[in-house]
């Protein structure tokens, strides 16, 4: 005889969490409701209309999920508007009893939660939120003061002392009861002719780590290879499990010779500063929205909106900086090398301020996230935790020597450069005009002239935070 649940009915918030595998708050609903409402809310802002790579990957991560459910005899129910509105509006039209969601880590979610927590209770409906976008929320990893950690290093070792605090994978869903109710996704969203969401996260985490991995340590800073796993996207639209790739990693580890563990130890490095980032937004909600190290907001940044906009176009006359910007128009994505680059260089080439180029990547990314956004950010402009020293500027020549000695990457995203033998390619301006039109194209004409002169840049950069940080000392 089956145990009767908790609830007749309940809707599972589908937000940043687009997958049928390993998904808390899908899996604890059919366990404790006899029917389950998938809903996505989208949003209202007319920004996402728009044709862009970001857009692409969301529809195709809907369709796809979509998919999973009609296989488990459910379907995605769609609302339009404010989810703190639509989602407890939704709890009453569908006579649902509850509403489970992926507890967000970030101040603006959680703020919106509690509205949605609220409007529900005034609605005699439960908001149940569970952990599942990090392996270890927050909140557990503190210091012997039952402090949250300011520096990834100290973090990071009592991150690894306390990895017996995740979870292990939820098991698979078979099936779920669906009531044939609201509106489905075709009636809101064209199905694209890509393929993408869960199935192809799936498909990229059984690649990479099959190949990828086991390179990691000494590929992942080369632009011009594939050398990542770019699960990034997956990771902050939820169409793939933390808990999984955290999983996976472990098992693989068991048969890995010492050079592939130091590979493997590498990549979780990294799955562990995701962390880290989300720990310093919980707890320190002012970083959300300015300098972690306040100090900072006293710099007098630029505001001159033609440089930004050159910037953001990829048209300052550095090819390195260029082709990394015009990668994210193209792709949505940038290698994180080259977004370090790019961020070092809109702040200590051209002092605008980070906050501007932040808010450009959150618009622009197919793997935004606040979190680890906000903390690469602060992290290049040195006015975050565990921030790179403010007083570090990156010379955007060097790095692209350093990272694309033969000028692949650029080629590939400013073919205009691409007959510029070698390592020329890096620095345009060096040549003649004969040079130039004997390798198909002219400065000023067919690529811009530099912007900037990162040697002055550099020295008006170190005046400008010293300044800046003085002015709080003071």
């Amino acid at each position: 005889m089956t145990a009767k649940k908790k609830y007749r009915r309940a809707i599972v918030y589908m937000r940043r969490a687009l997958r049928v595998h390993d998904n808390t708050a899908l899996w604890f609903a059919q366990k404790e409701a006899e029917e389950v409402i998938p809903i996505m809310c989208l949003s209202p802002d007319k920004r996402y209309e728009k044709d862009t790579p970001r857009r692409r990957f969301v529809t195709a991560s809907m369709w796809d999920l979509e998919k999973s459910l009609r296989r488990l005899g459910s379907s995605l129910t769609v609302r339009r508007g404010d989810p703190t509105i639509e989602i407890p509006q939704a709890a009453v039209d569908y006579e649902a009893d509850a509403v489970f969601a992926v507890r967000g880590c970030d101040p603006a979610t959680a703020k919106r939660d509690q509205r949605i927590d609220v409007a529900l209770k005034k609605a005699a409906r439960s908001w149940i939120a569970l952990d599942d976008r990090v392996l270890i929320p927050p909140a557990k990893i503190t210091t012997g003061k039952g402090e949250p950690y300011r520096v990834f290093t100290p973090y990071y070792r009592t991150w690894l002392e306390r990895q017996e605090l995740i979870t292990p994978e939820l098991p698979g869903i078979r099936s779920l009861h669906t009531p044939s109710i609201g509106e489905g996704l075709a009636h809101h969203i064209e199905q694209p002719s890509e393929t993408g969401g869960e199935s192809a996260a799936l498909r990229r985490w059984r690649d990479f780590l099959k190949s990828g991995i086991n390179s990691y340590k000494r590929s992942r800073d080369l632009p011009a290879i594939d050398g990542t796993s770019i699960l990034s996207p997956h990771l902050a639209l939820g169409t793939l499990s933390i808990r999984k790739v955290y999983w996976d990693i472990q098992e693989s580890k068991k048969s890995a010779d010492p050079s592939s563990r130091e590979n493997i130890d590498a990549f979780l490095r990294e799955i562990v500063w995701r962390e880290f980032y989300y720990q310093i937004i919980a707890s320190f909600p002012h970083a959300a929205h300015g300098a972690f190290n306040e100090a900072a907001d006293d710099i007098a940044w630029s505001t001159n909106r033609k440089i930004f906009d050159a910037w953001c176009g990829g048209e300052t006359g550095y090819p390195f900086v260029d082709a990394g910007m015009r990668q994210l128009a193209k792709e949505g994505w940038i290698h994180n090398r080259v977004r370090m680059l790019v961020a070092s260089f809109l702040t200590k080439d051209l002092h605008i301020n980070w906050q501007w180029g932040e808010k450009y990547f959150m618009e622009n990314l197919v793997d935004a996230d606040v979190a680890s956004n906000n903390g690469g950010w602060q992290w290049v402009a040195g006015t975050g935790t565990d921030a790179s020293p403010w007083f570090r500027v990156f010379n955007p020549t060097t790095q692209a020597k350093k990272f694309d000695p033969k000028g692949d990457y650029v080629r590939r995203y400013i073919p205009q450069l691409k007959e510029i033998p070698g390592m020329s390619i890096h620095e345009p301006w060096r040549l003649s005009e004969t040079e130039q039109l004997q390798a198909g194209f002219l400065l000023g004409r067919d690529y811009p002239q530099r912007i900037v002169d990162h040697s002055i840049q550099r020295l008006e950069a170190l005046e400008m935070y010293r300044a800046g940080f003085s002015r709080r000392d003071s």
